[in-house]
């Protein structure tokens, strides 16, 4: 990292609110990554005890300063006498490695006075504040996005909260305070519905700049019916509030302003307002339904709360205590439009590849800086990464370092390189993707009512944690969800590719719909031939833009790099199968890899899960006794944490794959 210049460099005596100029030390100081320093002596005629101060033109520059006398350093700065020839030793420091570059902060000290200072680096300094409370209010900017304060001084301050600090906290005069704030989080907007505008594909210098500085990536990307959302609101205090169902009063905090993106848990709002808690003659409420930031969405909702969500869980895993934000890393969050309803699974399928193909230029960007990248995936998500993988191994790129695969919602041999597996369409595998990574860590667990029967549904004695959880409850019930994704929205191939619908054939009409059916799958080779040139134009327009806005007609096979002529053909023939009848997309049956790893010894040698296995490249991880709810690992119970997050992602795979600067 570069260096910086302070100029017009002055010594300034304060006394109360009069300020002298003593001296000027240099008109120019400059600073690189090891610093600068230069001693200078000044001598004050003035009688009486001040405060001493080394400014510079402009209020970003950083400068550090000790003062001696006879060779002794003087440890207190905060009253001096300055009738005595005192020399100064002034220090430029650079800090590599915090994030931020620009922007200001300002703080309200117990008189009402408004002060104003520069980020710097991930800190910002305040000179000449006095004793008592203060507010600091003001927070750095980013668009739409507030930044977290998570130090100031030693004393920690929850993000999301506006800090204040007692007299205790502070010294007589702090003549220099120090607050750090944590970097804005990184969210990339693959939906097809962004606005061109927030549509982004792609890291800024700046972040680019971050991940190659600390060596490695982790990309985390949501599954099903996850919207885009938003981040929660900053926190800026907390009110009693009746509660109609007690007698009691509760907390609840107030949210203003702009969004945040840091996460806060129950134990850091409670923290930052001790005064509430402290009301005389008030009970002490009960703090596990009072503040509960999930609950009350402190953390916003969608994409964006998955991301705060999974960041926290693995920092925890990796050891951060929750107030040393020093090595706290950032995630690269994926938002895709996966929000198609909570039946219509084909569409989010589809939606999966189209978000796979836009996931190419970020994975490229990281590759080609020489950063390891691990991705984790949830659910759906799983087939965003895989569509990236199969065009990135059908190509030959280099592979990515690892992908974590949780509670994937693909079929149990999505990793097959067997037309078998592939499914009538052949859109259920990814037969490259193998090749896209060094390795595969799959997490299943059969407990998850979404992707498989559950067996403690119907059981009073499941878990404590999965009692809550009614949809999975239900649908473990009845089978699961994923086992029947094709019940309530069939997809009507007929009306895609040749404009006239086919349904499956069942209810009490059964022999009149077959009889509809037979005549709609009466298809000539003139639609036929028309379909190959609608095909092979959709091919054409996407090799010249490399846009998968393009892909329509295409776009079950999007994890194919390109499509030459042989197989357009393959594809053509695929769908006239299925519409005449000679193939069929069963509506169920269908086994989740979240829910059933493959039985790798009925598998052939020649099978890419089989030799992944046997080239120790392919893992799993069966979660069965910790989870027991689709998505228990975004607000995960203690055993969870401390079995999965703890043990096995973080000890067995991302400590040695290498996660932020842990």
């Amino acid at each position: 990292m570069g260096g910086y210049v302070a100029k017009d460099v002055r010594v300034r005596r304060c006394r109360g609110e009069e300020e002298v100029e003593l001296d000027q030390l240099a008109p120019e100081l400059s600073a690189g990554t090891h610093g600068l320093s230069l001693d200078c002596q000044i001598e004050d005629k003035a009688a009486g005890l001040a405060s001493l101060k080394i400014v510079g033109q402009n209020a970003r520059d950083r400068i550090d300063f000790t003062v001696t006398h006879d060779n002794e350093t003087i440890e207190s700065i905060d009253a001096l006498n300055l009738l005595r020839p005192l020399c100064v030793k002034v220090g430029m420091s650079h800090k590599p490695g915090l994030p931020l570059q620009v922007g200001t902060l300002k703080l309200k000290d117990r008189n009402g006075h408004v002060h104003e200072a520069a980020i710097e680096d991930g800190e910002v300094n305040f000179e000449s504040v006095p004793v008592g409370r203060f507010q600091l209010f003001g927070l750095h900017e980013h668009g739409e996005l507030a930044l977290a304060i998570t130090r100031v001084n030693d004393c920690h301050v929850p993000p999301g909260t506006t800090p204040w600090l007692c007299e205790e906290d502070l010294s007589e005069f702090a003549t220099e305070l120090e607050i750090h704030v944590l970097r804005e989080p990184i969210l990339l907007n693959l939906r097809n519905d962004a606005s061109e505008e927030d549509r982004r594909y792609e890291l800024t210098s700046s972040e680019l700049a971050y991940f190659k500085d600390q060596g490695n990536a982790t990309i985390m990307i949501h599954g099903y019916n996850v919207g885009l959302g938003q981040y929660g609101r900053l926190i800026e205090g907390a009110r009693w509030q009746d509660r109609t169902a007690a007698n009691w009063e509760r907390i609840a905090p107030t949210t203003l302003g702009k969004p945040i993106g840091a996460y806060k848990t129950r134990e850091a709002i409670q923290n930052a307002w001790p005064d509430v808690l402290a009301r005389s003659g008030q009970d002490e409420p009960d703090l596990d339904e009072s503040i509960d930031p999930d609950k009350l969405r402190c953390n916003g909702d969608g994409a964006h709360d998955w991301l705060l969500a999974m960041e926290h869980q693995l920092n925890r895993a990796a050891g951060f205590d929750g107030k040393d934000y020093g090595p706290f890393t950032r995630l690269i969050g994926v938002a895709w439009d996966g929000d198609h309803g909570e039946t219509n699974f084909w569409d989010s399928e589809m939606a999966a590849n189209r978000a796979g193909r836009r996931l190419l230029p970020v994975l490229r960007q990281l590759v080609d800086e020489g950063v390891k990248v691990n991705v984790i995936t949830h659910s759906l998500g799983a087939r965003v990464i895989l569509t990236a993988l199969n065009v990135r191994g059908e190509t030959g790129d280099t592979p990515l370092d690892q992908v974590i695969l949780w509670q994937p919602a693909i079929d149990q041999h999505a990793l097959s390189n067997e037309p078998e597996h592939a499914g009538p369409l052949g859109h259920e595998t990814f037969p490259h993707a193998g090749r896209g990574a060094a390795r595969f860590v799959i997490l299943h667990s059969d407990r998850d009512g979404i992707l498989s029967p559950s067996w403690w549904s119907n059981n009073d004695d499941r878990p404590e944690d999965a009692r809550g959880n009614m949809i999975d409850r239900y649908l473990g019930y009845i089978g699961g969800a994923y086992p029947r994704k094709y019940v309530f929205v069939y997809p009507d191939i007929l009306k895609k590719y040749f404009g006239r619908s086919l349904r499956p054939t069942v209810g009490p009409n059964r022999h009149a719909n077959r009889r509809a059916n037979a005549e709609a799958r009466q298809i000539s080779q003139e639609e036929v031939d028309g379909l190959y040139e609608r095909l092979a134009a959709e091919a054409e327009r996407l090799r010249q833009s490399e846009d998968p806005s393009e892909l329509d007609l295409l776009l079950p096979w999007a994890g194919f790099s390109a499509f030459d002529e042989q197989d357009l053909i393959w594809i053509q023939h695929r769908i006239y199968h299925i519409a005449r009848g000679q193939q069929k997309i069963s509506p169920t049956g269908y086994v989740a890899l979240g829910a059933q790893f493959p039985d790798v010894r009925k598998l052939s040698e020649f099978n890419r899960i089989a030799q992944l296995v046997t080239q120790e490249k392919l893992d799993q991880v069966d979660q069965s006794d910790e989870l027991y709810s689709h998505s228990g690992m975004r607000f995960p119970s203690q055993k969870l944490f401390e079995e999965v997050f703890q043990k096995v992602i973080w000890s067995e795979y991302m400590k040695p794959a290498g996660f932020g600067r842990y």
